[in-house]
């Protein structure tokens, strides 16, 4: 269990063995008060064990609560050692207190208790195997599989609903005896009990309507101030994944600024990828201007040659998982160049565009905020500007009777052509999401921030870069953010045919203009289009038109071909890149995998 999770400690790795009881660590230090830091670490006098994976966020308002915390140590206290004098303080409740992302095992022994928890946000993982005499805890599923108990059976349901594209049921996983513990959950067992729990439940405040559009873009600006700063905690210079885009761009000039108070030895390092082939991917145009203002380091690797799938081939797949991006090769070079330049932090925004989910609300919070007539011109000018149908959509005033046909009609809400007949009677028996969405919150928008998938690809994400030897950091996924952009209106989020009205105001003066009037985002499909539908096509098609693929088990094979021909919609591309990822990761992941779904032909 311990060899399988290798990659994620290059610092060396530590365990325990007393009797009943076995805990590792595998160490990656990269806040400086952890760097020699050996876990499991010990608490006593009452003798406490833990294992923990994370950053804490608030620990100058963690230190000031607990005192004398960690002060038999010597030099500063690490954030694991917060966590240990914060569950012998506030003990079950110890959680609350804590912000940032984390995993953590704690073993109380004077209660014969084990106590497993995760961030609200999920960018930490834990998954877990509990039989009638064992828990077995590991951040990654490929631990538990190599415990002889657990196996390799594939879970069906969450299969089906990996090709339906839909969110899988709370806590499964591809593996039928591997569980993955929630997002702001708190999992506590001992001798007579196995108790699950949630740490948080986000709210609305009623009175963010009433403020005003500047006040609401100062705290903004503040809350992402905060974040960026949090993050560039670290033992080597940081970096940051730059595009030319509003949101990297922003984390960049930020964290140009602080670390200039902070360490004015270091220079903000970015990390991009640039095209000469693909000019219309390429972002130098935007990016130029800020590295010249902010005098960062500008490091860049040209990724014309970063097809989707000819070096996912050489470098194999994720242990754990088919999930995978399709630009994978594009990501592991610039953590590649980040972490041979030195930098072992990575600050990634790739969690911002899900904070404006729920723009299309804006007439309505508009009209509630007391402006009617305000809203009223603006959704005509919203016609004007795309048409009534589109401006209907993105008015919000379509959901509505899409909501009351999904609540009369949910039996045949499920419209997923291109799966098999079993694998959409599988996904309807999934239940709906956890989340009963607080009055005041938009359910798009929470599930886009706090859900499931949301979590998932973080936390995959920051599992690929660790294999590459740094640590990836989303300001946007700061706990404190992602809570107020929750609640602020959604005339925030979307107006005047513009996404992130409240970033353009609140960067006015730190971003040049061309980026922040960017409308369109620039996209790589192109890039795609010259992998899976031209120089990698034959890979595609050999991996499709396997003999033992399960793929067809789920997925209509008339449809992904047609799909491949392209005549079906690009937004569904996504299926097809998915039978294809677990194809290949099938294969290369050398693991024995059975279907009992029945095989569909053409």
């Amino acid at each position: 269990m311990i060899r399988a999770l290798s990659a994620r400690g290059p610092d060396g790795c530590d365990r325990l063995v007393r009797g009943w009881l076995g805990l590792a660590h595998q160490h990656f230090w990269t806040t400086p008060e952890e760097v020699g830091e050996r876990q499991p670490l010990t608490a006593m006098p009452a003798e406490v064990l833990l294992v923990f994976d994370g950053r804490l966020d608030n620990r100058e308002a963690l230190l000031a609560a607990l005192g004398s915390a960690g002060s038999d140590r010597v030099g500063p206290v690490s954030d694991a050692e917060l966590v240990l004098a914060a569950y012998q303080r506030w003990g079950q409740n110890f959680c609350q207190h804590l912000i940032g992302p984390y995993a953590l095992v704690i073993v109380d022994l004077e209660r014969r208790q084990v106590v497993c928890a995760r961030d609200p946000l999920g960018d930490r993982t834990l998954f877990y195997h509990l039989s009638n005499d064992k828990l077995l805890v590991a951040s990654e599923e490929s631990a538990l599989l190599a415990h002889p108990e657990v196996g390799v059976a594939l879970d069906e349901t969450h299969l089906a609903c990996f090709f339906a594209l839909r969110v899988p049921a709370d806590g499964s996983t591809f593996f039928e005896r591997v569980d993955e513990l929630l997002p702001g959950e708190i999992l506590r067992v001992d001798q007579e009990s196995v108790r699950r729990a949630e740490l948080w439940q986000p709210g609305a405040d009623p009175q963010m309507r009433r403020r005003s559009d500047s006040d609401l873009e100062d705290e903004f600006l503040e809350l992402l101030r905060q974040a960026v700063r949090c993050r560039l905690r670290a033992t080597t210079p940081p970096a940051v994944m730059m595009s030319g885009g509003l949101d990297s761009t922003s984390a960049a000039a930020l964290g140009a600024e602080e670390l200039g108070r902070r360490h004015p030895e270091w220079r903000l390092r970015t990390v991009s990828w640039i095209f000469d082939e693909f000019d219309s991917c390429d972002e130098r145009s935007f990016m130029d201007p800020v590295v010249e203002r902010w005098n960062l380091e500008a490091l860049r690797v040209n990724c014309d040659d970063a097809v989707p799938l000819t070096h996912q081939r050489v470098l194999g797949c994720h242990p754990s998982t088919p999930e995978d991006n399709v630009y994978r090769e594009l990501k592991r070079r610039v953590f590649s160049l980040a972490a041979g330049a030195g930098s072992r932090v990575v600050l990634n925004c790739s969690a911002a565009d899900a904070l404006y989910t729920g723009g299309e609300c804006w007439f309505e919070d508009l009209t509630l905020s007391g402006h009617p007539l305000q809203a009223t011109s603006e959704l005509l000018a919203e016609v004007r500007r795309r048409g009534p149908e589109e401006a209907l959509r993105r008015s919000g005033l379509l959901r509505w009777p899409a909501r009351v046909k999904r609540t009369l009609f949910r039996q045949h809400s499920v419209e997923l052509p291109w799966l098999t007949p079993e694998a959409r009677r599988r996904v309807t028996e999934v239940s709906e999401p956890r989340f009963e969405t607080p009055r005041g919150l938009r359910p798009n928008q929470l599930e886009a921030v706090a859900g499931v998938r949301a979590a998932r690809s973080f936390s995959l994400e920051n599992s690929y870069a660790c294999r590459e030897g740094v640590e990836l950091r989303d300001p946007y996924r700061d706990l404190r953010l992602v809570e107020f952009m929750l609640q602020v209106p959604a005339h925030h989020l979307y107006r005047h045919g513009r996404y992130k009205p409240i970033a353009r105001q609140a960067l006015t003066g730190l971003l040049t203009d061309s980026i922040l009037q960017r409308t369109e985002p620039t996209v790589l499909t192109p890039l795609f289009e010259a992998g899976l539908r031209g120089k990698d096509r034959h890979i595609v098609e050999e991996l499709l038109g396997s003999h033992n693929a399960i793929w067809p088990r789920y997925v209509d094979p008339s449809w992904v071909y047609r799909s491949l021909g392209g005549a079906i919609s690009p937004a569904l591309d996504v299926v097809l890149w998915h039978c294809v990822s677990f194809e290949l990761w099938r294969r290369r992941s050398g693991l024995e995998f059975h279907s009992n779904l029945s095989r569909a032909v053409v």
